[in-house]
């Protein structure tokens, strides 16, 4: 559920368990303020109903409610009180709390003190006086930055857990609904599709849609040329559907050098080209190790022009073999991305498109992003429907254009180093030891661009 839906629907068990001052803790919600696993939520969420339940039914009546609010509170709740909690939790007007009406409201309550807990801990880690680079440099020597998966993950939370790095997952990144307006607002992105560059160019077009569809017209001219047409037509139509053919055959062959072609042309032919690519790799480096997620190459491509590639999840590369055997044992996939690794790859694959927009006011390629991002989207555990894909994507810009503007004295030195081919550590010590930037300049940098 969207975090400020579920805050609207249950803004009085918010006010009376969470957001008051309260004498005591009947849900035992004192010691959650940080994102935990999905089967401790359930114990927990079974624990605090048992609390509640005193007479052992599997429901909870108003006498039990009111109970709990006592100790919340310290003092009997007035009946209205009492009323507007119970009606926000008995949804279905039977009379009764059912636990999963409980669990409804127990988990808009967890994830508020999650969120919360998360917040405070980026301030904490704003505000921290970072490393030394070379001290950074050294305990970065000791993980496989590239290429390394699940083991590169691990070994970057222990330094974390050690306080040897602090910007490694130290973003917070929510489900909030983000409107066309709210973007507009936070972005001032009023076009996002030529702002940011999501439709393809003539020649990718062509590439793309023109060859396929003119392939597709060519097929059905062969399968029809033996028909009762005049001689002149026949040949005209089985010429054209061999050319037609011929011609989707060779961009399926070359595909991989066609595509470097029309992708790294631009670049070099527009002077601040190099610098536009530079921001868009090291936007999505930037989020990946903000968001958690390691890198997997960071290589010459085609154009000669270093690209970073990004793991589609923490774990590292996918196991084919595991996603089959969960959608066989849970009937869907369960061994996918969950919400929360979906959530932070929407930042991570925008990342380098609002970098970009940002210096220049325009980016490029974004149609290559969005393709990434519905690439990763794939792999969720249950599908998503086309407007919350559009939604995820509006999230996922709206978070990469604070967290750009929170690190742009780091961004800006990791540019710089990657332009000059400083490999992987190097780029990553300049964010850890960089100074945080003040907050006065976020709020200019705001201000300038509303």
């Amino acid at each position: 559920m969207l975090r400020n839906v579920s805050q609207t629907l249950y803004g009085s068990w918010l006010r009376v368990f969470v957001r008051t001052e309260n004498v005591g803790d009947p849900l035992g919600l004192g010691t959650y303020d940080a994102p935990i696993a999905e089967g401790k939520r359930r114990k927990v969420i079974e624990e605090a109903f048992k609390r509640l339940d005193k007479d052992g039914s599997g429901y909870l009546d108003r006498t039990e409610l009111a109970a709990g609010i006592r100790v919340a509170l310290g003092k009997d709740p007035d009946p209205e009180m009492l009323e507007r909690v119970w009606r926000e939790a008995d949804v279905n007007k039977d009379g009764v709390i059912a636990t999963d009406e409980f669990s409804e409201a127990m988990t808009v309550l967890l994830e508020d003190r999650e969120y919360e807990g998360l917040v405070k801990e980026a301030q904490r880690r704003q505000l921290q006086p970072r490393r030394p680079e070379d001290q950074v440099l050294a305990c970065l020597g000791e993980v496989e930055l590239l290429n390394g998966g699940a083991d590169a993950t691990k070994a970057l939370d222990r330094l974390r857990e050690r306080g040897e790095i602090s910007l490694w997952n130290s973003a917070v990144v929510t489900y909030e609904n983000v409107t066309t307006d709210r973007l507009v607002a936070v972005t001032n992105l009023t076009a996002p599709d030529d702002q940011l560059g999501l439709k393809p160019g003539k020649l990718m077009y062509i590439r793309h849609v023109v060859i396929r569809r003119a392939a597709f017209v060519g097929f059905v001219c062969l399968c029809v040329s033996g028909s009762v047409f005049p001689l002149m037509l026949k040949k005209a139509m089985a010429l054209f559907g061999v050319v037609a053919l011929a011609l989707h055959l060779a961009t399926l062959v070359f595909a991989n050098s066609i595509d470097g072609y029309l992708q790294y042309r631009p670049v070099r032919k527009d002077k601040d080209g190099e610098d536009r690519w530079a921001r868009r790799q090291v936007g999505r480096l930037l989020g990946a190790y903000l968001c958690g997620i390691p890198v997997q190459a960071l290589a010459k491509a085609n154009g000669g022009l270093r690209e970073v590639t990004v793991y589609g999840r923490r774990e590292g590369a996918w196991n084919y073999r595991e996603l089959q055997d969960s959608i066989a044992r849970d009937g869907f996939l369960s061994a996918g991305l969950s919400m929360d690794q979906v959530y932070r790859q929407c930042v991570v694959q925008m990342m380098g498109l609002v970098a970009e927009y940002l210096k220049y006011g325009k980016a490029t390629e974004g149609y290559r992003h969005m393709a990434l991002l519905e690439r990763n989207l794939a792999f969720v555990q249950k599908p998503l429907s086309r407007g919350h894909r559009q939604m995820l994507a509006r999230l996922g810009l709206v978070v990469a254009y604070r967290l750009l503007l929170e690190h742009q004295n780091a961004f800006e030195e990791m540019v710089e180093r990657f332009k000059r081919k400083e490999k992987l550590p190097e780029i990553i010590a300049a964010l850890e030891s960089a100074p945080p930037t003040p907050r006065g300049m976020i709020a200019g940098a705001n201000a300038v661009r509303k």
